[in-house]
């Protein structure tokens, strides 16, 4: 019998063999379709057999140390199901779509490939029956992400707005990972069944259900991380439909549904909940006023319907957010695939029609005062100034980590080698305070692991190319493809990627962190948060961006 483990599974199977074994452009669309058809068929056998009564639940041990034990926990419920469908059916829409789309386009593996990974990663956090489990499948839709909104790696904007959107991701990882810690702590586990059966403590609660929030909006793009959804456009056309039109955006809301029985034990909390969905809705809905491309205006759009469902999950409509759900994915995956053609489709519709009816004059704003208007409209073209805010408040530390403990003029290695130490430092530090250096074995072992194909891939370059200093882009991914690859990698290992032995270790390190004060353990995940955005900030201006070539000399001199 074909377990329910299959459905993320096989996605994740296709893009491994996308990416490890060379096709031709014809053989690499049907390798793809092939896998997105098989994920399709599964994941119906699976809901046929779930609307049959069988309950899908699946627990496997990833990861045992001692007395501690990773498990792959999965389990389908009602808001599984739907959230599943949408993206069985979107997921193989935007493949097909895209084997015309990407035609010719150079990075067809690079770009199938990471749009099955982040099937992957979706079908786990929807089917996850944990916050651990969820949290692998978070990561992998972080770094999906990241992966196609750079996708034209050779362009400054899309790599700029890349690692933009990623910093935002890690930094509201910090109240996922928090959060989870302090469900650990209070009950023993972070299974979801616990929620439904167990009340968390009054103080425990609402910090539970704030963190939680924060990680939510961030990945959902609420206030006030809104203003990252136009930036998030400049991959191509697909993936901004299934990412950031259907699917992505809605990730927050599944996450807060599946939690729903922690946090709405606080009104505090379901207080806060609806002031969040509330005033993106409003702002979005100004904001996608005033923007000058289509694919701005849809991003803006289902923000806005995504601050709705907010607001539906605070009044405990359940129902309504999984119907509100699948309408907007469904239609902002199509408005943004068309996107590309709906300016000839205006043209030839103002051709053909004979008049042209004029709503200006009983539109609303018309019955504003002048001022409040202008106001208004500079409020949405400063995009709520949300950007400069951040920048001040959450922004300035990694920019302040990057900047003076590692510099703006280092090598690619002195980057690394800093990085490592300060993980180094961070887990001996711990391991003093647990007076046993026993748990961070696993995460000791996956970090130099890390670090040394990091050094591997540094050698891989050319003599002259390891000595560049990373003031300025360079652009080196076409000219050193393997080194591109194995620091890649590195980086992943070093930043604690899921499956990856820092993974686990980083996961050991907060369960045994729980005998210490929980003050431990958030600033070991917020120093670690950090340094990972620092590797990410680094790899991007050493591989991404412009190219560096042979003027380089010319006009540095």
């Amino acid at each position: 019998m074909i377990s329910v483990y299959w459905i993320p599974l096989v996605p994740f199977l296709t893009a491994l063999a996308i990416m490890f074994v060379r096709f031709r452009e014809l053989n690499i669309n049907r390798v793809a379709m092939s896998g997105v058809v098989l994920f399709n068929l599964v994941t119906l056998f699976q809901l046929s057999r779930w609307l049959q009564g069988f309950a899908l639940d699946f627990k496997q041990p990833l990861f045992h140390w001692d007395d501690y034990q990773f498990d792959f926990s999965l389990h389908m419920d009602q808001a599984s199901a739907v959230f599943l469908w949408v993206t069985a059916l979107l997921g193989a829409l935007v493949i097909r779509f895209s084997h015309c789309y990407m035609h010719r386009e150079p990075g067809q593996a690079r770009f199938f490939s990471t749009l099955l990974l982040f099937l992957a990663g979706m079908s786990t956090v929807e089917l996850a029956g944990d916050i651990d489990t969820l949290f692998m499948g978070w990561e992998l839709v972080g770094i999906s992400s990241f992966a196609l909104i750079g996708f034209y790696r050779h362009r400054e904007f899309p790599v700029r707005n890349a690692l933009k959107v990623y910093t935002i991701y890690r930094i509201c990882d910090i109240g996922l990972l928090v959060g989870a810690y302090l469900q650990h702590h209070a009950l023993g586990s972070t299974d979801f069944h616990l929620l439904s059966n167990n009340s968390l403590p009054a103080h425990v609660c609402l910090p539970v259900a704030l963190l939680l929030l924060l990680s939510a909006s961030g990945k959902s793009a609420q206030f006030p991380f809104s203003f990252w959804i136009p930036r998030a456009m400049e991959g191509p056309t697909p993936s901004s439909a299934i990412f950031y039109g259907a699917l992505s955006i809605h990730a927050g809301v599944f996450l807060l549904l599946r939690t729903m029985p922690l946090w709405e034990q606080s009104v505090l909390a379901r207080v806060c909940i609806g002031l969040v969905g509330g005033v993106t809705a409003l702002l979005a809905t100004l904001l996608g006023h005033v923007q000058s491309n289509i694919k701005g205006q849809i991003g803006y759009g289902s923000v806005t319907q995504v601050g709705l469902m907010f607001v539906e999950l605070a009044l405990g409509l359940n129902h309504l957010v999984l119907l509100h759900f699948v309408g907007n994915a469904s239609l902002r995956c199509y408005q943004l695939l068309v996107s590309p053609s709906v300016v000839a489709y205006l043209l030839k519709l103002q051709s053909t029609a004979s008049h042209q009816a004029r709503f200006s004059d009983f539109a609303l704003e018309r019955m504003l005062p002048n001022t409040l208007r202008s106001s208004m409209f500079v409020l949405a073209s400063q995009e709520a100034f949300m950007e400069p805010l951040l920048n001040r408040v959450v922004f300035w530390a990694p920019q302040w980590v990057a900047r003076h403990i590692f510099g703006e003029n280092r090598t690619l290695l002195e980057v690394w080698t800093r990085s490592m130490g300060i993980a180094l430092a961070l887990v001996l530090g711990i391991s003093f305070g647990l007076g046993s250096s026993h748990p961070a074995i696993p995460f000791l072992s996956g970090l130099i692991g890390s670090y040394a194909i990091g050094v591997l891939g540094v050698f891989q370059m050319p003599a002259d190319k390891r000595s560049l200093v990373l003031d300025r882009p360079r652009g080196m991914a076409s000219q050193c493809p393997v080194a591109a690859r194995l620091m890649f990698l590195s980086f992943l290992g070093m930043t604690g990627f899921p499956i990856t032995p820092a993974f686990f270790g980083e996961d050991l390190l907060l369960s045994s962190a729980i005998h210490l004060h929980a003050a431990v353990a958030i600033g070991f995940t917020v120093l670690f948060i950090m340094n990972g955005i620092v590797l990410a900030r680094t790899f991007t201006r050493m591989f991404l961006g412009k190219e560096w070539g042979r003027w380089a000399p010319v006009l540095e001199a």
